[in-house]
């Protein structure tokens, strides 16, 4: 178990290609105590799901990559950070786009490039009018829906 003690003030933490699993970052918690967390690099992974409330006490967490991992779903529901953030979530397995409606002024900028999306709701954009970048390049849309243009 990786532990850095008296590293409160940590603000950058890099655990990139460490075979680290969902599983894993479920049992351990690691990063739960540095509230200072500001960039968080969880990417080259085998981490299939975010366990539930992963990052509750990283309110600070301004950018997020989880890249290169084997994600299928990813949900924003137990976020609650106090600045706008950044994910990167490309390269991995997600197939649909999970709902901001609740969380969307939360986010800036959210990468989804080389996922397995084939469908996707325009109609969803009006939740997205604050993120300022959102990427879904190099999927393998099929259908594009207009379902939530209400």
């Amino acid at each position: 178990q990786v532990f850095f003690e008296n590293s409160t003030k940590l603000e950058i933490l890099v655990l990139k290609r460490m075979n680290l699993t969902s599983e894993l970052l479920r049992k351990c918690f690691l990063f739960f105590i540095y509230k200072n967390l500001e960039y968080l690099d969880l990417s080259e992974n085998l981490i299939e799901y975010l366990p539930e409330r992963i990052f509750t006490s990283n309110k600070n967490l301004k950018y997020i990559n989880i890249k290169l991992n084997r994600l299928k779903l990813f949900e924003f529901e137990d976020f609650d950070f106090s600045t706008k953030i950044n994910f990167d979530l490309s390269f991995n397995q997600i197939t649909n786009l999970f709902d901001l409606s609740k969380n969307y002024r939360k986010f800036d900028k959210i990468l989804l490039n080389y996922n397995n999306f084939t469908t996707f709701d325009l109609g969803l954009l009006k939740f997205y009018k604050e993120i300022f970048y959102l990427d879904l390049s190099h999927n393998n849309l099929e259908i594009l829906r207009l379902n939530h243009l209400n």
